[in-house]
């Protein structure tokens, strides 16, 4: 099944290098370094040499709390790259800093050491681990390796001058650092990593791996996986950097269920290690995690266009990637609340103007609901998937979504980030969101015409009611699998909502393929 999405796209590199020039803040411009970095280097253009001399000016900024010395800019000789999005700055509240303390801990003050980070994210992570220890007094190398071969059994390679530098390393009785964040489900590129600089003549007890979190290594699933983890060295980077000031409780994993929803309603399912870090502040308001730095740009800007609207609460950005989202007056919609039509096909029509997007095809997408609905159904079925109108869009769109207040105003949140992460369906046609409005509401066929009618009255988008049809197919396959997913991951009660839930949206996905 298919819930994830390939979070690579193609950047322009000469605009990331203004971009670079343009920065003015050491973290962000150590994000927008380690990016373009990781990018030239996979793209074997020379410039990469530039910027990874900008990622180490920058990471020693942040660590000594100063403006970045700037070195020349990159003269790229390609004009676009693909990339990968770091995730743990985009999604999962992961910091540089918890990296650069983790580094600290692990190599005593003075040590020699390598660094070697794990392409993506790890290019990142690599400079500011290095840029710690080199404050420390360390001479260090670092370095950056991309795995390759089956995400279960990677394998890496060392190029020529690193080896020479790892067998240096190593007559000196250096340490060397594999950083990134995970571990996934095998650990593999970590320990494939492990595996080259041990080959290259590093003793195994002096390969420390820093992961952004301490595994269940029984359950890796690269070969071996658990007795070469167990034989190596680990300091978790543990986070600290995660709770946003003013905040009084953490409502993560599913925990804002308690107190933000109709006691009396039941709760929505939820996969918890897949939420966003938020808290709840002392007045109320919602600290939520929506990407650090130059990662919650676009993001922030959504919620500031659909704030001014009245679609949203306001929000305000906080340090390290937080949001503080205004907590609007009023309750939580719940399935037994007759739905807000006007407030859903405004809040979707707004998708057309603040979140438009450029997109060929909706081929990714008709690809992934027919593996889906053949793993949930054992039918093959092609979906042709119109694409009209593409937009980020809102990707949520159930009623616990939505708050009505004491005035009747009924409000959108949670409606920035989620139709542009990790999960499908990523820019698509905003039919999408009809789509999902009709599913999570479980709307009739009257209220089905009655919403088209207010969106296309607003829009004009009179074609919208013939799309609909196959983009509530995409959505219902996209949906049950990634709650069939969710369910294999949980336990207990949540475990059971996912179940009823997944049970539920399948046989609605049977019926409406019966159509």
């Amino acid at each position: 099944m298919h819930v994830f999405r390939d979070g690579r796209r193609d950047i322009d590199v000469l605009a990331r290098v203004r971009a670079l020039a343009r920065s003015s803040d050491a973290l962000d411009t150590l994000l927008r370094a380690g990016e373009l970095e990781c990018a030239l280097i996979d793209a074997r253009d020379p410039a990469a040499r530039d910027a990874i001399a900008w990622s180490d000016a920058a990471a020693d900024a942040v660590i000594a709390g100063t403006r970045v010395v700037a070195p020349p800019l990159p003269s790229p000789v390609i004009d676009r790259a693909p990339a990968s999005v770091p995730e743990g700055f985009a999604y999962y509240a992961v910091h540089p800093l918890d990296y650069a303390h983790a580094a600290m801990r692990a190599v005593p003050p003075g040590v020699p050491a390598l660094v070697l980070g794990i392409r993506t994210i790890g290019t990142t992570l690599s400079a500011i681990a290095a840029a710690a220890l080199r404050a420390r007094g360390s001479t260090v190398v670092r370095a950056t390796v991309r795995p390759s071969g089956h995400p279960f059994d990677r394998r890496a390679t060392l190029d020529p001058d690193l080896a020479i530098h790892t067998r240096a390393l190593a007559a000196t009785g250096g340490i060397a650092l594999v950083i990134d964040e995970g571990p996934g489900l095998s650990g593999s590129s970590f320990l494939a990593a492990a595996d080259a600089l041990v080959l290259a003549g590093v003793p195994r007890e002096r390969v420390i791996l820093v992961p952004s979190h301490a595994p269940d290594v029984d359950r890796l699933c690269a070969p071996d996986a658990a007795s070469r983890w167990r034989a190596l060295q680990v300091v978790v980077a543990s986070p600290t950097r995660v709770t946003p000031e003013g905040a009084r409780a953490e409502i993560s994993a599913g925990a804002w269920r308690t107190s933000m929803l109709d006691a009396s309603a039941p709760w929505p399912p939820t996969w918890p290690a897949m939420e966003r870090r938020k808290h709840v502040a002392h007045d109320g308001a919602v600290l939520k995690y929506e990407g650090l730095a130059c990662f919650g740009d676009d993001a922030c800007a959504r919620g500031e266009a659909l704030a001014s609207l009245g679609i949203s609460p306001r929000l305000h950005r906080l340090p390290d990637g937080f949001v503080r989202w205004e907590r609007a007056p009023g309750r939580s919609l719940s399935p037994r609340d007759a739905p807000p039509l006007d407030a859903i096909a405004r809040a979707i029509a707004a998708r057309l103007e603040l979140a438009p997007v450029t997109l060929e095809d909706a081929s990714a997408l008709e690809r992934a609901t027919r593996d889906n609905v053949r793993a949930l159904l054992d039918l093959d079925r092609t979906i042709a998937l119109p694409l009209a109108r593409p937009v980020i869009a809102d990707g949520r769109l159930a009623p616990h979504e939505w708050i009505a207040g004491p005035d009747e105003t009924v409000r959108k949140v949670d409606a920035i980030s989620h139709g542009d992460d990790h999960f499908l369906p990523g820019p698509c046609d905003v039919a999408w969101d009809l789509a999902g409005a009709i599913v999570e509401w479980d709307l009739d066929r009257a209220h089905t015409a009655a919403l088209l009618d207010r969106y296309v009255g607003t829009t004009g988008d009179r074609d919208a009611r013939a799309r609909v049809p196959a983009w509530t197919i995409a959505y219902l396959a996209f949906r049950t699998a990634w709650l069939a997913m969710a369910r294999d991951a949980c336990g207990g009660d949540e475990r059971t909502r996912l179940a009823h839930a997944s049970d539920a949206l399948r046989a609605r996905l049977a019926r409406a393929l019966r159509r």
